[in-house]
């Protein structure tokens, strides 16, 4: 058996889009499906998933001792979505659109989300326009780094 997806739906497009079923398990037993949904009006901890008749009450801001922010569990509403008859191991088809897929989901994890900005020392004609670590001022290229003490003028013999 295979699985084809249909290229057209845009959900489908960083996914293979052609897989091999295998069946594992023709006659499970005991096996359901259920589905769950937040309760509504419970929050984890922040105030935006509030529901909107919480956010018109005015909060008073007491200073408390500090603890630690733990998430609280939201309770869920439970259903029975189904029974499992057939179970079916889905593997990708291993051809060229495959690797294609492949290769662009490891370029997009593998791409930095940081930049990098490289300040050079000649930034705006300004050179030396910024300072290292530990350093106080422009140093003026360093004409002013060795100070010689000044001589007291002599004569030059003309003889």
């Amino acid at each position: 058996m295979s699985l084809m997806l249909d290229p057209r739906i845009p959900f489908n497009k960083s996914i293979p889009k052609e897989y091999n079923m295998h069946c594992t398990n023709r006659e499970s037993a005991n096996t359901f499906v259920f589905s769950e949904k937040d309760l509504p009006g419970f929050r984890q901890f922040s105030h935006d998933r509030a529901p909107p008749h919480w956010n018109n009450k005015q909060r008073i801001d007491k200073k408390k001792a500090p603890r630690q922010n733990f998430r609280r569990a939201v309770p869920k509403q439970t259903a029975l979505a189904g029974q499992v008859s057939t179970e079916i191991n889905c593997l990708p088809v291993e051809n060229a659109e495959y690797h294609r897929t492949m290769e662009d989901r490891n370029r997009l994890a593998n791409r930095s989300k940081k930049t990098i900005q490289v300040i050079s020392s000649n930034n705006n004609g300004n050179r030396g326009s910024t300072l290292n670590p530990g350093q106080i001022g422009h140093s003026g290229d360093f004409k002013n780094f060795i100070v010689s003490p000044l001589l007291p003028h002599r004569p030059l013999d003309s003889s």
